[in-house]
């Protein structure tokens, strides 16, 4: 095409144009409005003379332009006065008497009060948990957030941080405020305290104290009868975290600074406190923490029998006294020297607390409950708080309640917070399954089995007893359930029952008790109710026939809970005219409850679907009928009216004339030539593309890399390559595995080693990304999240997305549930998606914190597709 030229030849044409003579527009002067409105006031006035209209014949032209606009504008500055002085005057009435007393009732408080607590059995008869019945009270707040958490040693119920002499602490300012910030998330608050001051906390309050001074304070390795190093603050039940530098490279004196191993303090002092501790070099980097590197470790303990070592993070050391309970937790790098900046010392510090790994490690923790937000627009929530994991044989708990108010931005406005000492009194046992639902929903009672072993001194004769649940409604739930002993307590064989859970979804205590006016509690346990929703498996909104199933969640195969709507009664809108009888089918190897409406459902509006096998049981759902396209009466009309405008516009053509002629001769027929490229060229396309888009690691799909080629350049020239040559080429790298493919997207074999995530994580990630950004969501980039795999804001809320390929599903579903944002968990189809929660309800696989998340729709799986629609 280079070397052919081609000529136009295009002849002159007679052209008509038109002439226009512009108007010139007339200016009016003052003196002319002047004329306008004396004239306009004779004609009003009845006093009009031949002058007087022939003034307002001449200006007639102006008078609908220049006059409307001067009435305009006095209009208009009118109306602005008016809006000033009423302005002025709702400031004035707005800041009367009654202004400082409605600015302070709109202030957001809370008020936390404990109702009940106790330890109870749960799952198996010798294993207990915590629970704790509060009510909030809430004023100007828009939603709360309820949380528990429980060891069965000390739990650490003041923090404070030591602000004394330190060196290599320069970023202590950003660090102190930062963790101020993240603990006060959490309902911790953080105090400052001085050397000096640590000798007056009182004994058993457990406190946990931070030390980020570089080099272990002097006062805190000897006895000097203050009553403030190290063993002495443990046995006062304290947690020390220290972050600096090992013992033996001197220690930090408040007035001379740092001392050198051989001054006048040795380090050698420690091990009155500490024990034969030796202190070896630390080697790689901490798990799950932004800290750079671990300085050191300690090795072993050998002549003090209360004294233990664990490592957390996997090399961070933890030291526990026996006496006293406390823990002196070893972080061993300084502010300055173990991290970027003293936000991320924060942030890693906090999280440590929030862990409480040390407790962990000594299996002295029971765990925290999961997250729990009331929906209710009530300003007095009761709630009930339990931990579902539990632990075996505890006789004592320390719990930690703390209630977080947030606004309508989810901004934290209040936090409240108790700590609490439990002892379990009662020395009987009650065991019952942890889930159930009701008789009529399961087609069973549920089994009770009661042991009594209290102390024989404390009934010198035969007691009836009696069982009834409470929750945080203070609900009597239990009917028809009592034992009558026939033997002075203990019994020493079980007492067997059996009762229907007819509760209300929820939580509840069983409690065994003596009936008496002041009954005493024998034994009690964890009951709960799970949600049972109503699931539509097929709707037909045009034939008025609907089938359902019944989801139960964390009890496994459902068809056994759709069965019980067998014979049960649908009302729907309230209205008993709609009352019907729904019937069970089988749709393959589905159970399926089937009913159909006599009269045709209203379009357009909600409609509420109640189902009397259980209260609280309901779906509701818009009608929308749909019918054929050739059906509706307006793909008519439109077919109509658009075949009369393209008829019209037919008819009305004006012929077109034929102008230019072009003559093209034949193309000259060019061979396709066979072009060899380097494989590592290839390769690197993956990487090019990702970083011409700016993006890293990022599968791609054909048409992308097809577009790619044409920067290689053969002999100056750009290659094309077709979709199948594109395609047989990819497929032969695949055998080597130096590409891999999934979900139609391709990336190269080494960046699962690159980017520590496999190539399927890496498609998934792609898919989701181009919906936030079609749909315009901010959104976290590959793996800068450490508590989800994506972490995005849309117009509704903000979401954590876990995302359902690569390893550790489960830690990594269990990460994403624990804050008050409810969690995707993405799926690339709908098997995947189905086979995870079926190995969570079914088989019981994983964490109960899961169970209940997906129960209380804070973990919502979903496909691709569904996610689409779900965040636009």
């Amino acid at each position: 095409m280079a070397d052919k030229v081609y000529r136009f030849v295009m002849r002159k044409e007679k052209k008509f144009i038109k002439k226009f003579n512009p108007i010139k527009k007339k200016s009016v002067g003052l003196g002319s409005i002047k004329e306008i409105l004396v004239a306009l006031f004779k004609l009003k006035t009845r006093k009009s003379d031949a002058k007087s209209e022939q003034v307002l014949k001449k200006h007639r032209p102006i008078l609908g332009g220049v006059m409307r606009n001067v009435f305009l504008v006095v209009g208009a500055i009118i109306l602005l006065l008016g809006l000033l002085v009423g302005y002025i005057l709702f400031s004035i009435q707005g800041a009367g008497l009654g202004g400082p007393a409605a600015s302070e009732s709109m202030a957001p408080s809370l008020k936390l009060d404990v109702l009940d607590t106790g330890i109870a059995n749960i799952n198996d008869q010798h294993v207990f948990t915590p629970y704790a019945i509060a009510k909030i009270e809430r004023k100007n707040i828009k939603s709360v957030g309820v949380y528990m958490e429980a060891a069965d040693g000390p739990l650490y119920n003041q923090v404070y941080i030591l602000n004394s002499r330190r060196e290599q602490g320069d970023t202590y300012s950003d660090f102190k405020r930062e963790l101020q910030n993240d603990l006060a998330k959490s309902g911790l608050t953080v105090n400052e305290i001085y050397l000096s001051e640590l000798e007056s906390i009182p004994l058993g309050s457990n406190p946990l104290i931070i030390v980020p001074t570089g080099y272990i304070p002097v006062s805190l390795c000897t006895t000097n009868g203050e009553g403030k190093n190290l063993r002495e603050l443990a046995e006062k039940g304290a947690t020390i975290i220290y972050m600096g530098y090992g013992f033996d490279e001197g220690i930090l004196d408040e007035r001379r600074g740092r001392l050198f191993p051989g001054s006048d303090y040795s380090v050698a002092a420690i091990s009155k406190n500490l024990g034969d501790v030796e202190i070896s070099e630390g080697a790689g980097k901490p798990e799950g923490l932004n800290l750079n590197a671990i300085r050191y470790s300690l090795q072993y303990y050998s002549s003090d029998p209360k004294l233990g070592i664990k490592l957390v993070y996997g090399g961070i050391p933890v030291i526990k006294w026996n006496v006293g309970g406390g823990y002196l937790v070893m972080v061993p790098n300084t502010l300055d020297s173990g991290w970027k900046n003293g936000k991320a010392a924060a942030h890693d510090i906090a999280k440590m607390i929030r862990d409480a790994e040390w407790l962990k490690a000594f299996d002295e923790y029971i765990g925290v409950s999961p997250a729990d937000y009331p929906t209710t627009d009530d300003n007095v929530i009761y709630d009930t708080l339990i931990i579902p994991s539990g632990k075996a044989d505890i006789n004592q708990s320390n719990i930690r309640l703390y209630v977080v108010g947030y606004d309508e931005n989810q901004n934290i406005v209040a936090v409240q917070t108790k700590y609490i000492s439990l002892k379990r009194t009662q020395n009987g046992l009650l065991k019952n399954p942890l889930y159930a639902l009701s008789e009529k929903m399961s087609g069973s009672k549920i089994d009770l089995d009661a042991y009594f072993d209290e102390n024989p001194n404390k009934f010198n004769r035969p007691v009836g007893v009696v069982v009834h649940a409470v929750n945080a409604s203070n609900e009597a739930a239990i009917e028809d359930v009592s034992f009558y002993s026939s033997a002075i307590v203990p019994i020493k064989h079980p007492q067997v029952a059996q009762y229907n859970p007819n509760f209300n979804p929820g939580r509840y205590i069983i409690k065994l008790e003596t009936i008496s006016t002041q009954p005493y509690t024998l034994a009690q346990s964890v009951l709960i109710v799970p949600e049972i929703a109503i699931v539509p498996y097929l709707i037909d909104w045009k034939k008025q026939e609907f089938m359902f199933t019944v989801d139960a969640h964390e009890l496994g195969d459902n068809d056994m809970y759709t069965q019980s709507l067998d014979k049960t009664y649908v009302t729907i809108d309230d209205n008993e005219k709609t009352r019907t009888l729904i019937s069970i089918k089988k749709i393959g190897d589905k159970t399926i409850a089937y009913f159909k409406v006599a009269e045709p459902l209203q379009e357009g509006v909600v409609h509420t679907f109640r189902f009397e096998v259980q209260n609280g049981l309901e779906y509701s759902e818009i009608a929308y009928v749909s019918r054929n396209y050739w059906e509706q009466w307006w793909f008519w009309t439109t077919l109509g009216f658009a075949g009369l405008i393209v008829t019209v516009g037919i008819f009305f053509k004006a012929k077109e004339k034929v102008r230019y002629a072009i003559d093209i001769p034949d193309f000259e027929i060019r061979k396709k030539r066979r072009i060899y490229i380097k494989e590592g060229i290839v390769l690197d396309l993956f990487n090019n593309i990702n970083k011409d888009y700016g993006w890293e690691y990022m599968p791609l799909t054909l048409k992308e890399l097809k577009s790619g080629f044409r920067k290689i350049t053969y002999q100056g020239r750009p290659i094309l390559i077709g979709d199948y040559n594109l395609q047989l080429l990819l497929d032969k790298m695949k055998y080597g595995g130096l590409v891999k493919q999934y979900l139609g997207l391709y990336s190269l074999g080494k960046w699962e080693k690159e980017s520590m995530f496999d190539y399927k994580y890496l498609s998934i990630f792609r898919k989701v990304r181009d919906i936030f950004i079609n749909l315009a969501i901010p959104f976290t980039k590959l793996g800068e999240r450490k508590d989800c795999d994506i972490y995005l804001k849309s117009r509704r809320e903000s979401f954590k997305v876990v995302l359902g390929e690569g390893g550790n599903l489960a830690d990594r579903v269990a990460l994403g549930i624990g804050g008050r944002e409810r969690t995707l968990l993405v799926f690339s189809d709908e098997d995947m998606k189905s086979a995870f929660v079926e190995s969570i309800t079914r088989y019981g696989i994983n964490s109960a914190a899961i169970k209940i998340a997906l129960l209380n729709n804070k973990l919502i799986p979903m496909t691709i597709n569904e996610l689409r629609m779900f965040v636009k």
